[in-house]
C-alpha cells in the first residue's frame, strides 16, 4: 500500500512538473529568465542547506528530513547564492565583461569570507554549469524538440526503473549509495526506454543510431540519479527538501534530467545529429 501510494504521488508530481517545463519550454524568453532563476536558485538553496546540516552534526537522527526543514543557511551563503544566479543571468543576457567582473567578485568574495569548501565548491560548479548548457541550448533551433524529449526520457527511465525495480526486485545495484534501486531497475530503465524510441523513432532506420544514443542517454540519466544520492548519503538525507510531495524537493526530481541536459549540450557542440530531432 505504501508503495502504490509512493508510486501514485510520483506520478502526479511528475507529471506536474512535465506541465511546468512545457510551459517553460514554450515561454517567451522574460518568463523563462525568470524561471530558470528560480530553479538555479531553489537547487542551490536545496544543496547548500543540506552541506550545512551535514555541517551542524545534528545529522544522526532518524528524523533527519525533519530536522534538514529547520536548518538554515548563512547570510554569506545566501549572498554566494545571489551572486551566481546574477552571473547565469549575465550568461542569458550575453554581458560578457559583467561577467567576467562578476566572476571576479565571486572569487574575491569566497576568498574573503573563506566560506567555500571543496563538496560546496563541486555541488554549485555542477548546477550552475548545468543550467548555463540549459542556457545554450536554448539558443538552438531545434530546442523544443530537445527539451521536450529529454524531459519525457527522463520521465520514462525513472518510472521504467521503478516498476521494473520494485517488482523483480533482486541484487542491489549500489547499497551503500542507494539501498532502494537494483540492478533489475537499472536495466528495466534502460531496455524500456530504448524500445520506446526504437517504436517510435525507428522507421527512420536509424536503428544502430537509436539504440546506442538510447542506451547511452538512459544510463546518463541514472548515473545522475546516483551522483544526488551519493550527495545526499554524504549529507546523511533521504530528500533535498520536502517542496514536491512525493518526491522530495527539486534536486530530488531534476537529479537525473541536470546530467542529461549537460550530456546532450555536450554533444550538441559536437554537432551530433540526434535522432529525435529529424
Amino acid at each position: 500500500m505504501i508503495e502504490n501510494r509512493n508510486f501514485t504521488l510520483r506520478i502526479i508530481s511528475s507529471f506536474f512538473l512535465i506541465l511546468f517545463f512545457l510551459f517553460l519550454t514554450y515561454s517567451r524568453e522574460i518568463y523563462f529568465l525568470i524561471f530558470s532563476q528560480i530553479i538555479l536558485f531553489l537547487l542551490n538553496w536545496e544543496s547548500l542547506r543540506m552541506l550545512e546540516f551535514k555541517a551542524s552534526g545534528c545529522n544522526n537522527s532518524k528524523n533527519n528530513n525533519f530536522l534538514l526543514t529547520r536548518c538554515k543557511l548563512s547570510k554569506y551563503d545566501v549572498v554566494l547564492i545571489l551572486l551566481i544566479n546574477t552571473y547565469v543571468l549575465l550568461y542569458s543576457l550575453s554581458f560578457q565583461y559583467l561577467q567576467i567582473l562578476l566572476f571576479l567578485i565571486i572569487l574575491f568574495y569566497i576568498y574573503k569570507i573563506k566560506i567555500i569548501n571543496i563538496p560546496k565548491s563541486l555541488v554549485l560548479s555542477y548546477l550552475c554549469f548545468s543550467l548555463i548548457c540549459f542556457i545554450d541550448l536554448r539558443q538552438s533551433l531545434d530546442f523544443i524538440n530537445i527539451f521536450i524529449f529529454i524531459v519525457f526520457f527522463t520521465f520514462l527511465v525513472d518510472v521504467s526503473a521503478y516498476l521494473v525495480g520494485s517488482t523483480l526486485k533482486g541484487k542491489k545495484l549500489a547499497p551503500q549509495i542507494s539501498p532502494n534501486k537494483t540492478l533489475s531497475g537499472f536495466f528495466g530503465g534502460i531496455l524500456i526506454p530504448v524500445i520506446f524510441c526504437i517504436l517510435v523513432y525507428g522507421k527512420q532506420n536509424y536503428f544502430f543510431d537509436i539504440i546506442c544514443f538510447s542506451i547511452a542517454m538512459a544510463v546518463v540519466s541514472q548515473i545522475g540519479d546516483l551522483i544526488e544520492s551519493i550527495f545526499k548519503r554524504y549529507c546523511n538525507v533521504k530528500d533535498s527538501s520536502n517542496l514536491i510531495p512525493g518526491h522530495g524537493g527539486i534536486l530530488d526530481r531534476m537529479d537525473s534530467l541536470l546530467l542529461l541536459i549537460i550530456f546532450v549540450s555536450l554533444m550538441k557542440l559536437l554537432d551530433y545529429n540526434f535522432f529525435f530531432t529529424v
